[in-house]
């Protein structure tokens, strides 16, 4: 294929060189697999992490002599290092290899200890050195370059590297990170784990790409205060004979893993179980995230019986980290902040969030370590099969709804993204670079709902049938890359796909490539009984080209759902039969990855439907996926003139009555993206409608019995309760405040913790703001919520305060201040007394540019910089600063004026349809 050659150039691997030849190596040379058999690697890893550990490096003379000058300045900056010893057995295939090239970077080659020995069957032995080293920063290669082939007619071969590495700061190689212990000790926790980019050449030199695999043998040196896991368990642990408190650990020989696949940790932390390390005082509050692990794994073993899983998946987790996918064969890290979960006081939306975390890692233990890739490109293949195993896992454990709700924040999130960047799955990867950015945040939302496209396209059975027979037939397996990995996983799905689309392989390679989506156009004829469905031609060769096959399904409110295909022959076609009074809905249950407009008449039809009795009476006349599309796409249209603002009113108004969080999760992720405008005065429109229909939906679920749909019907409460107050809704406030004067009666939530303070403050009498204030001077986000009072009275007194010792850390004095100008600042008596008592009122930990840079930047009116503070700065300041503050006035005049002019462009746009 033309494609993965070009994939291919530019990236070099582990390879013989059949002829015998002193140029520089061209990466596109260099792939030669069928001079040498990879056997199996023998890793072994040596840690300095302190300066008792530091004394063991003279043990090794090799490494010692060559590198002194280096180890003693990383030990005089008490830098972590490590050191290691890799020997690679293999086989050559032919007698004429004397050039052998491996994957590095950022290592420190010990040449004088690099040699190959090869050995009979009857233990005769011989050694070779190489005649140089060329290192190839750029390339990330070292090449060894030997005076003698290496013969191919011997019993055992093993390339023996020896190197040294730092341990940094950064995750993707041998990192490091700080964290406190159960004792209040502050430990390092050190990993190298989940290479994605092509990390594991950052380790050791190998043949790095996804797709070879073999067995390694790993041992890990290091200091005895701290337990080191790998990829299988454990088989032996030996103490030093010296005083250097060191131990080995050495590991049971591992199945066929992929150089990225290898991990490695150290660490003290709390053995929980047999399985699951971190620290003891989080083991109640993992509960529940091990036991999604565990119902993940019988899930899996109990749908895939044949797959080879690890002999013993380890569980850490990580205090203080970020947590950034970090899941190798027999080894799964989590970020302790991510897996987290008190059922009491955390939120049903962030329970799911655990759970998919957890049943994310475990799922990548086989559709992401067991079936390799043919290449960087096609990794995220496995990352969508993932994610969709995932949604099954939470539909049977958790909420038989996720899949739904997944669908639409996935369809939303990845639309949103496509409009600003592109996103193909597949890319051309010519520099090392290119490897790195195939782990964007971008192709992870794009994979999943792209395999959730295929399976919806080709039948749900045909896919887990499909997925069964990948699994069974590449697992542990080095695939051969004359191939993709993607094209025999299609070519699965088409054998065993009854339907036997015969265009679907060269439709989903090109889907695979597009940068971005499709949008359709729906027209109606007047007679009312023929519609067109078609390919808009506005975007063609800008987004996405003209040689795409789309699966068109469809909804009409007679005839119910049905599909065909748009091709690049016949970019439209026509619905028959159509009732004149009838509405049709195109994307049925979002199984495409397109948006939709649809001409005047169809909109008014399915906003008139949605507002109907009809619809109070049967929600399902329009599927929930669907009734969330209509929102979103609506949306788009709205930015882009097509749409105009009364009728997104009259449409999204019908969600007053909608009782589905599914469906009302475009809103919300609208609402975020509209609150930008919602300080301006000229945002009153909108902010009145939302709140309209927030308050609503919060009348109609004010009693619900938690049966089944509680828990999502708990987080539209959340979401429209958070939403009603933002937008000023009076019983929004009253609410809070009643559960402000009730806290001493029960625990709060978290979750609901700035709501009540916040919110319930706003109405709050001098009284009650008082009892906060007493209880809170100590607490900084406490001092915080007070500033949301909108009694102007209570702020310019909250302010006379800074000019007291009430406050006697600056971080306090800073918080309050800012916490009063984001809140207040648009308030024209607050502002008037800030500036005609600046100099009492700001903190002296304030510089006066800082704090009217904050002024400025917190201030929507116009008149109010114009007038106000303009006046102020030409009074107070003259020289420089008076110049900086100006040219800061003038830039937050424009953005208020680019902004307001934004939402103007939609709200005041005649309407204009497709």
């Amino acid at each position: 294929m033309e494609l993965l050659k070009l994939l291919l150039f530019g990236n070099l691997l582990f390879i013989a060189v059949k002829a015998i030849t002193d140029k520089v190596l061209d990466e596109d040379k260099c792939i030669d697999r069928e001079s040498i058999e990879l056997i199996q690697y023998d890793i072994e890893l040596i840690t300095y992490i302190n300066e008792k550990d530091y004394k063991n490096i003279e043990t090794d003379i090799d490494i010692y002599k060559q590198f002194k000058p280096y180890f003693d300045k990383q030990r005089a900056n008490g830098d972590f290092i490590f050191q290691g010893q890799s020997t690679m057995f293999f086989r050559p295939k032919s007698d004429d290899v004397n050039i052998i090239c491996l994957n590095y970077k950022n290592l420190i080659i010990a040449t004088l200890a690099t040699e190959i020995t090869y050995s009979s069957s009857n233990g005769t032995s011989t050694t070779i050195k190489p005649r140089s080293h060329e290192l190839s920063g750029h390339k990330q290669t070292v090449a060894l370059y030997f005076d003698d082939v290496v013969p191919s007619n011997f019993y055992n071969y093993r390339l023996i590297m020896k190197f040294v590495g730092m341990i940094t700061d950064n995750t993707g190689s041998f990192y490091k990170t700080p964290y406190i212990n159960d004792q209040g000790e502050k430990k390092w926790f050190i990993a190298a784990a989940d290479f994605h980019g092509a990390g594991a050449r950052e380790i050791f030199p190998c043949w790095d790409q996804p797709d070879i695999r073999t067995k390694f043998n790993i041992s890990i040196k290091n200091n005895q205060k701290y337990i080191a896991l790998s990829n299988s368990p454990s088989e032996d642990y030996v103490e030093t004979t010296d005083d250097s408190g060191m131990v080995w650990t050495r590991f049971k020989t591992t199945y066929n893993i992929s150089a990225y696949h290898v991990a490695v940790v150290l660490s003290d932390l709390y053995p929980i179980s047999e399985n699951v390390w971190g620290r003891k005082s989080v083991e109640s509050h993992i509960k529940f995230a091990r036991k999604i692990a565990e119902n993940t794994t019988l899930y899996l073993k109990n749908k895939f019986h044949k797959a080879q899983f690890p002999p013993k998946v380890d569980h850490v987790v990580i205090p203080c980290s970020r947590d950034e996918g970090l899941e190798s064969w027999g080894l799964v890290l989590y970020s302790e902040a991510a897996i987290i979960y008190d059922e009491k006081l955390d939120s049903i939306a962030w329970k799911i969030e655990v759970a998919r975390m957890v049943a994310r890692k475990m799922v990548h233990q086989l559709y992401g370590n067991l079936i390799s890739q043919s290449w960087w490109s096609y990794m995220w293949l496995n990352k969508g099969i993932a994610s969709l195993l995932t949604t099954e896992i939470i539909k049977e454990y958790i909420n038989y709804r996720y899949p739904d709700l997944f669908t639409v924040q996935l369809q939303y999130e990845c639309l949103r993204l496509n409009d600003y960047y592109d996103m193909p799955l597949v890319s051309k990867v010519v520099t090392r670079a290119d490897i790195n950015s195939l782990f964007s945040f971008t192709y992870y939302v794009k994979a999943p709902a792209f395999v959730r496209v295929l399976e919806q396209m080709v039948s749900p059975d045909t896919f887990q049938t499909g997925l069964k027979k990948y699994l069974n037939k590449y697992q542990l397996r080095s695939i051969d890359i004359s191939t993709n990995t993607a094209d025999k996983f299609f070519d699965l799905l088409l054998r065993y796909d009854d339907v036997a689309y015969g265009h679907l392989k060269k439709t989903l390679t090109e889907w695979s490539k597009q940068k971005r989506y499709p949008i359709l156009e729906v027209t109606q004829e007047s007679s009312g009984d023929l519609a067109k469905i078609k390919l808009s031609q506005e975007y063609v060769n800008e987004t996405y080209g003209q040689n795409l096959w789309i699966h068109v399904t469809y909804d009409t409110q007679s005839r119910g759902e049905n599909s065909k295909w748009l091709s690049p022959d016949n970019p439209h076609f026509h619905l028959t039969d159509i009732f004149k009074n009838d509405w049709i809905v195109v994307n049925a249950r979002q199984t495409g990855y397109y948006r939709v407009n649809y001409d005047k008449d169809n909109w008014e039809k399915l906003m008139k439907h949605l507002n109907s009795e009809e619809f109070e009476l049967s929600h399902e006349f329009i599927h929930v996926l669907n009734r969330a599309q209509i929102i979103s796409d609506a949306y788009y249209f709205l930015l882009r003139n097509k749409l105009d603002f009364p009728f997104f009113k009259n449409l999204t108004y019908y969600l007053s009555r909608e009782v589905d969080y599914i469906a009302w999760y475009p809103m919300f992720k609208i609402m975020e993206e509209m609150s930008g405008f919602f300080p301006f005065p000229e945002s009153t429109e909108i902010k009145e409608h939302l709140q309209k229909i927030s308050e609503s939906v919060l009348r109609k679920i004010i009693h619900t019995d938690k049966n089944v749909a509680y828990e999502f019907t708990e987080c539209l409460r959340q979401e429209a309760a958070k939403w009603a107050c933002n937008l000023d809704s009076s019983e929004c406030t009253h609410s809070a405040h009643l559960k402000l004067t009730s806290l001493h009666k029960k625990r709060l939530s978290p979750i609901w913790k700035e709501w009540t303070y916040c919110k319930g403050l706003m109405s709050a009498s001098n009284s009650s703001w008082n009892e906060v204030f007493h209880s809170g001077v100590l607490d900084n986000n406490l001092l915080r919520f007070l500033a949301c009072t909108k009694n102007h009275t209570v702020i310019i007194g909250y302010l006379d305060l800074l000019k007291s010792e009430r406050f006697t850390k600056a971080q306090y004095r800073i918080t309050v201040f800012h916490s009063i100008i984001a809140r207040h600042a648009r308030n024209e008596l607050v502002l008037t007394y800030i500036l005609n008592n600046f100099a009492n009122v700001v903190p002296k930990e304030i510089k006066k540019i800082v704090a009217l840079t904050d002024i400025i930047n917190n201030l929507y009116n116009i008149d109010h910089l114009e007038f106000k503070v303009y006046n102020y700065v030409r009074r107070k300041f003259s020289d420089e600063m008076g110049s900086r503050l100006n040219t800061k006035i003038y830039k937050r005049l424009a953005q208020i004026t680019e902004h307001v002019d934004y939402f103007k462009s939609f709200l005041m746009t005649k309407l204009i349809y497709a």
